[in-house]
């Protein structure tokens, strides 16, 4: 079986359902806490295992609990960590996560800039690697595995997450295929408008372009011409790495030889399955989950 590298963050991820976000200074309880790891691109690796395939995970934690913690659950998961690096004196990523009863989230994260700055070792890709997803957490991780998908003429696709103002021009020119959420697309263009958006990304990267519109599915070019996909019509109770999901599903189908449109219409079935429950990647489906919810879907779809 080939496999899928992915590139970028793994944390440790603090979830709290709450009944509302609230902009004033005050107290909040919680009606539900706990605590399980995250990162776009170890949730990417974890949904990649579930669905069935095999996924090694690149990264740089630092030598402490939180480390270790998020070492043991991969584990736990199958996934090959063994190109993970382990960085002296520096703490490993956390998120706090709050979750309200709309299945809305607010994140804060603390990501040591030392774990993604300095030059730890890049992603080596195996000879049976199918595919490449990235986020763009660590550019020379990225960069670096990207390249390598385009040498060994396999599929790069770019996680475009967007916190800051990243330099994320080398990334754009190594990928294959960019996915880029609606709003990290306005952030890289200054546009608004999604489709507008998508065309002028279209004038800094060669690769396949589409965008993530949450509860209105995804839309993409092909040539000139937009497609889209709608979403999978469902309750949200928790959306924590739906996005992380999308991303590892359609990197792993789209090196298993499917174009884009039924990379995608997996991928959205797989994301829109872990977004009918709460707890963060705990939420993730596995294969007989994802093979009932389809013969679930397809008995709505004859009625």
């Amino acid at each position: 079986m080939s496999s899928v590298m992915c590139v970028g963050i793994a944390t440790l991820d603090h979830i709290f359902q709450v009944e509302s976000f609230t902009e004033q200074e005050h107290k909040t309880r919680a009606t539900m806490y706990e605590s399980v790891g995250g990162g776009m691109a170890a949730n990417a690796a974890v949904a990649i295992v579930r669905a069935g395939g095999r996924a090694i995970l690149s990264t740089n934690l630092g030598d402490d609990l939180t480390g270790s913690v998020i070492l043991e659950e991969l584990r736990t998961d199958y996934v090959d960590i063994s190109q993970v690096n382990i960085v002296n004196g520096v703490a490993s990523p956390v998120a706090s996560v709050l979750i309200n009863n709309k299945g809305e989230r607010q994140i804060v994260s603390h990501i040591p800039r030392t774990l993604f700055e300095r030059n730890w070792p890049l992603p080596k890709l195996p000879s049976d690697c199918s595919a490449v997803m990235v986020d763009t957490r660590w550019p020379s991780g990225a960069c670096a595995a990207l390249s390598a998908a385009r040498k060994q003429d396999i599929p790069g696709v770019v996680d475009l997450e967007i916190v800051d103002n990243e330099d994320v021009g080398p990334i754009l020119l190594q990928a294959s295929h960019v996915v880029a959420p609606r709003e990290s697309l306005e952030i890289l263009t200054g546009v608004d408008n999604p489709v507008v958006a998508l065309r002028k990304l279209t004038e800094i990267t060669n690769a396949h372009v589409s965008v993530t519109l949450g509860s209105e599915g995804v839309i993409w070019l092909e040539g000139n011409t937009l497609q889209k996909l709608p979403a999978v019509q469902i309750d949200a109770l928790d959306t924590v790495g739906a996005g992380d999901v999308f991303h590892g599903i359609l990197a792993k189908e789209l090196g298993e030889g499917r174009d884009f449109r039924g990379a995608a219409t997996e991928a959205n079935l797989v994301a829109a399955l872990k977004c009918t429950k709460k707890g963060g990647r705990r939420s993730v489906p596995n294969l007989a989950q994802i093979n009932a919810f389809k013969v679930k879907l397809g008995s709505k779809e004859s009625n």
